[in-house]
């Protein structure tokens, strides 16, 4: 009898490890997702091209802050003129904006 309760405790410690690793997983993805819907609600309002001729339509007050907002993410370039190239800024900048982040952001056109 001492056995099965051996061979018990150590499948319910794979078990456990395995349901720890599956919950990383999808904790992960709802970043993942989050981030994406940031992204497509941003877009949305930035990339409207078809209402360039709307005179009701212009990039003015909030689109134009958020236009560039997108400019800081997507846009930004070093002392000499490089494109910075910078995932994890990016991402910790959607980050504060998705949490409201009280940080206060130089934007410049």
């Amino acid at each position: 009898m001492p056995m099965i309760g051996a061979r018990f405790y150590v499948q319910l410690d794979a078990l456990q490890a395995q349901c720890d690793i599956q919950e990383d997983e999808l904790a992960k993805e709802m970043e993942c997702g989050r981030l994406y819907r940031l992204l497509v609600k941003l877009g949305t309002v930035n990339e409207r091209p078809e209402l360039n001729l709307d005179v009701t339509w212009s990039e003015t007050g909030d689109r134009y802050m958020l236009k560039l907002f997108r400019d800081y993410l997507f846009h930004t370039v070093t002392e000499d003129g490089r494109p910075w190239l910078n995932q994890s800024h990016i991402v910790q900048c959607l980050n504060k904006l998705d949490a409201g982040t009280l940080e206060k952001v130089q934007l410049m056109s």
